[in-house]
This record gives C-alpha cells, sequence and structure tokens, in this order.
C-alpha cells in the first residue's frame, strides 16, 4: 500500500503513492485519518511541485472542458502526456501567483497575494509596515543587492524575495488598508517569479513589455492529433489572471523570438533576473517551513472547493464507500 504523509494539511506525495488515492482522497478527510509525521523541510520547487502534485486530479476535473476546448481548436491530441502536463501545470502555477485586478492590495488568486503599484507618486508601498522590525519600508535601507534604490519600499521585488517572503511563518508586512500580509508585488514581479517558476520545467518563455505593463510568454511545442509537432504560443497575464493562446509564427525561430521582450527601461534586467542562474539557485534552496506549507496546502483546499462541486461530488462518493484507501 502506498502512503501519504500528512502534516498540519500539507501532503507530501511519495513515489509510491497511487495515482487514485492522489486523484480522489479529500483533504479534510485525509488529515483524520492519516498519522502526522516529521519530515525535513522540502524546498520551494519541490513544495509547490508536491502541491500541483496533490490537486492535480481535482484540478484537470475543474477545467476538463476547458482543456477538451483547447485541444480542439489547436488540433492537439488531448490524452498525449506531455500536452496535458504542460496545459495544466502551466495554469496551475498561474492560479497560484495571478491576480485579477490591478488597484492597490487586491488580491485573488490561491494565494492571495496583494497587488501594490509601483514607479508611482506617491508610492503605495512608502506606507507598507516591515513587521519583524516594525518599521516603515521607506526607511530601511534598501541592502546591497539593491543599492541602486534609496530605501527598501522603492526595490523591484525579485523573485527569491518575493517567493522567501510568501514561505514565511509569520506574515512580513502591514498596511492600514488591508492588515498582515506575506509578500506582494505588482505585474513585472510577479512575472518575473512566474517565468522562474516554470523555468525549473524547461518552458521556454520570457517577459515582455507594452507600455507599461509586462506580460510572460512562453512557446511551447504540442503533439497534434496527427502525430506532427505543434507550437503554440502562451501569453500569460498575471496581474488579469489570463492566458491567451496562440500559434508561434511560422517565419520566426525561437531564439529570435526569444529576443523580442518589446520596450521598457528595465525589461531586459526583469528578463535577467527571472532566468538568473544565482536566482534560480537562491529560489532552489529556499526551505518551506511547516506553518508554511500549511498556510498554502489550505489555501488551495478553499480554492478548489470554491472552484466546483467537484469537491462535495468526492466526499459523497468517501461517505457511500465508494473510494476505498
Amino acid at each position: 500500500m502506498k502512503i501519504l504523509n500528512a502534516i498540519d494539511g500539507y501532503f507530501i506525495v511519495n513515489k509510491t503513492l497511487s495515482t487514485h488515492l492522489i486523484h480522489s482522497l479529500l483533504y479534510s478527510v485525509a488529515v483524520t485519518i492519516l498519522t502526522t509525521v516529521v519530515i525535513a523541510q522540502p524546498t520551494l520547487p519541490q513544495f509547490f511541485d508536491d502541491l500541483y502534485g496533490y490537486w492535480r486530479g481535482h484540478y484537470e476535473q475543474v477545467l476538463q472542458d476547458d482543456y477538451q476546448s483547447f485541444c480542439s481548436n489547436f488540433q492537439l491530441a488531448p490524452d498525449n502526456g506531455q500536452n496535458h502536463d504542460q496545459y495544466f501545470r502551466l495554469n496551475f502555477y498561474h492560479e497560484l501567483l495571478s491576480n485579477s485586478r490591478a488597484y492597490n492590495f487586491a488580491a485573488d488568486g490561491i494565494l492571495h497575494i496583494p497587488y501594490v503599484w509601483h514607479w508611482v507618486s506617491p508610492n503605495p508601498r512608502h506606507g507598507i509596515l516591515y513587521l519583524p522590525d516594525q518599521k516603515a519600508l521607506k526607511d530601511m535601507p534598501p541592502g546591497s543587492e539593491f543599492g541602486r534604490y534609496k530605501s527598501f519600499a522603492d526595490i523591484d521585488r525579485i523573485p527569491s524575495l518575493f517567493l522567501g517572503d510568501l514561505i514565511t511563518e509569520k506574515p512580513q508586512y502591514y498596511h492600514s488598508q488591508t492588515g498582515e500580509f506575506y509578500t506582494f508585488g505588482w505585474c513585472s514581479e510577479r512575472e518575473m517569479t512566474f517565468n522562474l517558476l516554470m523555468s525549473y520545467y524547461d518552458f521556454s518563455g520570457k517577459i515582455r513589455q507594452t507600455g507599461r505593463h509586462t506580460r510572460s510568454e512562453f512557446w511551447i511545442s504540442f503533439s497534434g492529433v496527427s502525430g506532427d509537432e505543434v507550437h503554440l504560443i502562451a501569453v500569460v497575464d498575471n496581474t488579469f489572471g489570463t492566458i491567451r493562446w496562440h500559434p508561434a509564427p511560422s517565419d520566426t525561430e525561437l531564439t529570435a523570438w526569444l529576443e523580442d521582450i518589446g520596450e521598457g527601461q528595465q525589461i531586459d534586467w526583469y528578463n535577467q533576473m527571472a532566468y538568473s542562474a544565482q536566482q534560480q539557485e537562491l529560489v532552489a534552496n529556499l526551505k518551506v517551513p511547516l506553518a508554511a506549507r500549511g498556510r498554502i496546502t489550505n489555501a488551495a483546499r478553499l480554492y478548489f472547493q470554491n472552484r466546483s462541486t467537484a469537491f462535495e461530488q468526492i466526499l459523497d462518493r468517501f461517505r457511500n464507500g465508494q473510494d476505498e484507501f
């Protein structure tokens, strides 16, 4: 029998865990029947991968109609494993970090990460309090790695900071408009983080700027219904919560396409940070403590509970003895 380890609402899927349990075991039921054990802290990429693995079956059920339409529109093989994983993984990580509105302290998606404007006057970040030191960000030095900025309130939040704050045991920040929160970011900061996370799964992507706004774009190869290779572009907007798909340009190679990042004073730097070997290593070594694992897993549970009636359907099957361990 394959084992699921439950730790304060966080599940690590062992290599021997059956697909049946992954797809049908209800979080709130499992936590009452499985033994809580002590394990080493997982790294952030490992934790997010386990989180996706645990919720994958439910998430696929929620988006199944969308996936079938997507495959039909682009003549893709719906049963192809790589097609399946690329589509659902991209969507899942997008919903982890995404928002749906571009106004101060709006917070949506699975993790409810507040959106906070930047490079405007007055800067709303000057009103944020850093809880560990009980100091306003505007009164804190930027740190050696942010030497070109006036204060910690003025920095661009690179992926290691954005994600490091996300997995702290206690909230790091406070603002009178929203209360306590863990991390925050506007468009470019979300897209830097999103690109870095997707790079762990070999997605070929970039951050592209149009006007003042940035989005993520990925060149993804899928298997067509005839066995041919179909190249698509996913335009992911982690500010407004959208993913748009269109065919990759037939007259452009991937390397040339990656170089088209639009225009902006910092767009080159955004891409450098998203694909920096140093940033990738720092994030790869972030350890996720118990409290953060429980909080994030519970946020996913609540999110999917609200997404569809499938949550209750799974519970009914369990109660009726249709699902076995």
